[in-house]
This record gives C-alpha cells, sequence and structure tokens, in this order.
C-alpha cells in the first residue's frame, strides 16, 4: 500500500507488510521504467478491486521481466489490488499470495473490496492533512487555495482567514466577535460552538464538530488542525470549516435498522433526527414535542441498543447501512 506526491516524490504511506524491504528499491531501480502495468491499473475507477488478470493477459505474463524475474524473486503471486491514485498523488492498495498454488480467498478478497472505498477516502483526508500541516500559514495566497474557509488563530485569536472564510462570514451565519472568537447566529448552536473552541485548550483530541443552519438545512463541518508547535508555531492552530451536502437518510431504513432492539416507532423518529444532524431542539420544536421528552425517547433508544454516545449509534447505522444497500 503506497500512496505518492508526483511533484514533491513525498510518500504519505508507504507499507509492505510481511514483504522483503529491499523489493520496493529493486522494483523502484530495475524495473519500474518499463512497468506495462501502471498506465492500465492508473486507468481503472479508483478504489475498485480486482484481479490483476484482468489487465494483464498470461501470454503477457510468460513476455514480462517483472512476472518473470523480479515478482517469483520475492515471493510475489496472484495480485489484486486496487489504484488508488487521486489529484497529484499515485495511490495503489493490493494482497498476493507467497506462492504459486496458493491463490487468494474469496472471503479476503470481498473484506479488500469493502475496505477499498474507504482506503481512498482515507488517503485523500491524510494527503489533505498534510498540505495543510506544509503550508504556511502566514501567507495569504498559501491558504488561498482552499475551498474550505481557513481560519489561523493565534490561541483564541485570528492572525489570518483565506477568501472562503471572508465569504463564510459575509453571509452573516458565523461571525467574528470583538474579541476574536468565531460565533454564529443560532443561539443553540452558538453554545456548542464556544465550547468547542474552548475544549482546545483542555482536550487536543476534540478536534470536530458540526454544526446545523435550520434555516437553509445547512450542515457545516469544522475542523481544528494544529502540528504540536513544529511547523504552525506553539500557540497556533488552523481551524477550517467545509459546508457538507448531507442526503439525510431514509425514515423508513431508520425504523428497520431500530426494530431487532425494540425502539418504539417514537424512539425511531428521534434516532432519524440526530442521523440526519438534525438538533434535538429543532427536532421537538417540529414535532410539537417538548425537548425534555425528545431526550428521553433518544436516551431510552440508546439504552436498548447499549451504545452509550451517539458515535457509537452513527458507527453501527453505517455498518447496517453498508450491509443493506
Amino acid at each position: 500500500m503506497f500512496l505518492v506526491s508526483r511533484s514533491s516524490g513525498h510518500a504519505h504511506v508507504n507499507l509492505f507488510v510481511r514483504g522483503d524491504p529491499d523489493f520496493a528499491q529493486v522494483y523502484l531501480d530495475e524495473y519500474a521504467h518499463d512497468d506495462f502495468r501502471v498506465p492500465r491499473v492508473m486507468a481503472r475507477a479508483a478504489g475498485r478491486l480486482c484481479s490483476e488478470r484482468v489487465y494483464v493477459s498470461a501470454a503477457e505474463a510468460r513476455e514480462s521481466r517483472i512476472h518473470q524475474e523480479l515478482l517469483p524473486r520475492f515471493g510475489i503471486h496472484d495480485i489484486h489490488g486496487c489504484n488508488l491514485s487521486f489529484g497529484e498523488n499515485v495511490g495503489w492498495f493490493g494482497i498476493a499470495s507467497s506462492r504459486p498454488d496458493r491463490g487468494i480467498e474469496l472471503p479476503a478478497v470481498k473484506l479488500l473490496e469493502t475496505l477499498a472505498p474507504h482506503l481512498l477516502r482515507a488517503f485523500r483526508l491524510g494527503a489533505a492533512r498534510a498540505g495543510l500541516d506544509r503550508a504556511d500559514p502566514s501567507r495569504a495566497e498559501a491558504i488561498d487555495l482552499f475551498a474550505s474557509a481557513v481560519f489561523v488563530l493565534d490561541g483564541n485569536r485570528l492572525v489570518e482567514l483565506n477568501r472562503s472564510a471572508r465569504q463564510l462570514l459575509g453571509e452573516g451565519w458565523f461571525r467574528l466577535s470583538p474579541d476574536g472568537w468565531l460565533t454564529c447566529a443560532d443561539p443553540h448552536e452558538n453554545l456548542r460552538l464556544a465550547a468547542f473552541q474552548r475544549s482546545g485548550d483542555v482536550d487536543p483530541e476534540a478536534t470536530a464538530l458540526y454544526l446545523r443552519h435550520v434555516d437553509s438545512n445547512a450542515l457545516y463541518a469544522l475542523r481544528r488542525w494544529t502540528s504540536g508547535g513544529r511547523r504552525i508555531g506553539p500557540r497556533r492552530s488552523i481551524l477550517t470549516i467545509t459546508q457538507l451536502t448531507i442526503t439525510p437518510p431514509d425514515l423508513e431504513q431508520v425504523a428497520a435498522f431500530c426494530s431487532p432492539f425494540g425502539i418504539t416507532p417514537a424512539e425511531s423518529k428521534v434516532v432519524h433526527a440526530i442521523l440526519s444532524c438534525l438538533p434535538l431542539s429543532a427536532f421537538a420544536h417540529s414535532t410539537g414535542t417538548s425537548l425534555y421528552t425528545v431526550q428521553d425517547q433518544l436516551k431510552s433508544a440508546m439504552l436498548k441498543m447499549g451504545m452509550p454516545s451517539q458515535k457509537l449509534v452513527f458507527a453501527a447505522f453505517e455498518r447496517y447501512r453498508t450491509l443493506h444497500v
């Protein structure tokens, strides 16, 4: 598994499990320049796993130096893999058998097929974070490259923002207080935003927050990025805000997910609300139910599921939805 920047040659990921560590260097020095498989792999849809036999014929393998010299030398047979390239990054992920007669068992192939799209998303996020870490936050032209709104903070004091951040502030829902704090127009969401900003001083792991603009039904993902003082400075951090397009889950699908736990129809509607990232206060208002009742219904549903946090409910539902598409 690897992910390499074309422009800089920097390897974001380079992992060769249970293999000879000399393989990569031998391949790069002696075989990479005429590897006919590379353009064929790159032409395939990213995140779609397949056997190498799909794009390398038996006749080509018999004539190929790679298949006759390199792969047998390092005990690499029956390769299954996928293209994980995007943007200016070249990536690949796969598995092989150590013996020509062993093959890859079907359950392992199925598991890799399931993992591949998630690895592609992880690669994209990892490369994006690496790009943020390398950017010089004191230069507006660097942070203007990011489509997300970027706020560079020194402690809690704003020292730089990019074009997207200015545009976001111009829309009026997000605002800057006189003392430099980021606020929003919704009182309930503003309390959550204030707590999130303060949590950075006491909990470095508190790095993400989602805010819902009820009137426009927009969902904003906030991320806090730090670098331990190595690149940005001991007190500096970067806050990014990205507007997400979210497709709420189908109510019937959520009800089917809740059914085995003995959750009531009213409780499943509350679960549907949180899976749709709808604040409980907004859900209570829209249904004419008191907030305390809605909170009790959610607590009861989570107790029946044996899931003490909403994060676990989200994860369980995503697994359910993956298996029931």
